[in-house]
């Protein structure tokens, strides 16, 4: 997970038109959420794509080659009056969307229709925030993560607060093919750092100091904000040196 800064000053068409009204209105008459999927058009999924640079908002692998869900942060079934909301509406991968399910923990008090309209739900999320305190985290409402998670050396999140935990539980995080996706990176790299290191045993003249920087920074530079698990390639780029040593202890 990394932060993410939706346009607040954005409101879609498509989720305020007549139509949307429509559907807001059928679900507030029958409170919950029974009208039909408004939030699965062209202007959100192009919106939530360009904004997640095609990947999961919890796990952050790419969604080219799966199905996209667009996912609401406050589950629609119990929010019924926020299913059309857009700053609920994130984009996630199959696996996490499916294991989120309507599970969402709050540590304060849960919040009930208040007759707000249309309009007023769209960028209503922090206000909810400060009465329910979710424990969920939200990569849309948080400035960091530093201070919720951090990875050990195999690819592994480890949780560091309780809402972290909670989201790493809720989302399944830690799955093996997670995992396993992560740590491929991990040795794609360090593969390279073992043919250099050889190189320099085969000739001592080669230039092994220039030849990891050259490694860290060609890495760096494949890194960016479109590539899956950017947050773990940047953990990876803040640990290269214990990565270094590391495996050419071994």
């Amino acid at each position: 997970m990394r932060p993410l800064n939706k346009d607040t000053t954005k409101v879609l068409v498509s989720l305020t038109n007549i139509d949307a009204q429509s559907a807001f209105n059928h679900n507030i008459a029958s409170t919950s959420y029974v009208s039909k999927d408004i939030y699965r058009n062209k202007e959100v999924k192009k919106e939530l794509n360009e904004l997640y640079h095609r990947k999961c908002a919890y796990c952050e692998d790419t969604l080219l080659n799966h199905f996209k869900h667009i996912e609401h942060y406050r589950p629609k079934d119990i929010y019924f009056w926020l299913a059309f909301s857009w700053d609920n509406l994130l984009l996630a991968c199959e696996y996490c969307n499916v294991n989120k399910g309507k599970k969402f923990r709050i540590q304060g008090t849960k919040v009930n229709y208040q007759n707000e309209t249309l309009q007023q739900v769209q960028l209503i999320t922090q206000q909810y925030d400060i009465v329910e305190i979710p424990m969920l985290l939200n990569p849309e409402q948080v400035l960091s993560f530093a201070q919720h998670f951090t990875f050990n050396l195999n690819g592994e999140i480890i949780e560091i607060s309780d809402k972290m935990k909670y989201t790493i539980e809720t989302c399944d995080l830690n799955r093996i093919e997670l995992i396993e996706k992560r740590y491929k990176i991990l040795k794609k790299l360090k593969d390279k750092l073992l043919r250099r290191w050889k190189n320099y045993d085969k000739n001592k003249d080669y230039n092994i100091i220039q030849a990891l920087k050259d490694l860290k920074e060609d890495f760096v530079e494949e890194t960016n904000e479109t590539t899956p698990f950017t947050t773990w390639r940047q953990f990876i780029i803040e640990n290269f040196d214990n990565y270094v040593k590391a495996t050419l202890k071994k």
